[in-house]
């Protein structure tokens, strides 16, 4: 079960990031060049759901793998235990994440047009680099420490 799991969160990284990685390295520059939000619009509307989807997905294989791999819950809040120091570091990182993009959501795209391209570049950017981040601090997590 455990090889399923890390295999699942795996694939599901590699969307997310991949995801974010097309956006901010292709479509968001096009964008950016042109002040047109349409691209950033039709690549939200093909990703979105996906990306979602990809990032419950790691949402949920990250507890199981970290309950697997601190043995009890309790180790969460253990400064000497490397593995606790990640998996928080982690946790950190997914409510940035959520924060990042509830505000994005609710406040940016919205507003979103050629001219205010700049604020959704920032988010977009910032995800990607909270995403590679936690990337990682999950090698971290299998190689031993940073």
């Amino acid at each position: 079960m455990y090889q399923i799991l890390v295999a699942v969160h795996v694939l599901a990284a590699a969307v997310w990031i991949g995801g974010h990685v097309t956006l901010v390295g292709g479509v968001l520059p096009a964008a950016l060049r042109a002040k047109d939000a349409t691209p950033i619009a039709t690549f939200e509307q093909s990703f979105g759901k996906v990306a979602l989807a990809s990032l419950a997905v790691l949402t949920l294989t990250g507890v199981a793998l970290a309950a697997h791999w601190l043995g009890e819950m309790s180790r969460l809040l253990d400064p000497s235990h490397q593995v606790s120091r990640m998996v928080s570091l982690k946790l950190i990182l997914l409510v940035v994440t959520a924060a990042l993009g509830g505000h994005a959501y609710h406040s940016v795209l919205p507003r979103r047009t050629g001219e205010r391209l700049g604020a959704f570049a920032f988010h977009a950017w910032a995800v990607t680099g909270v995403s590679a981040t936690m990337l990682l601090a999950s090698v971290a997590i299998r190689t031993g420490g940073i």
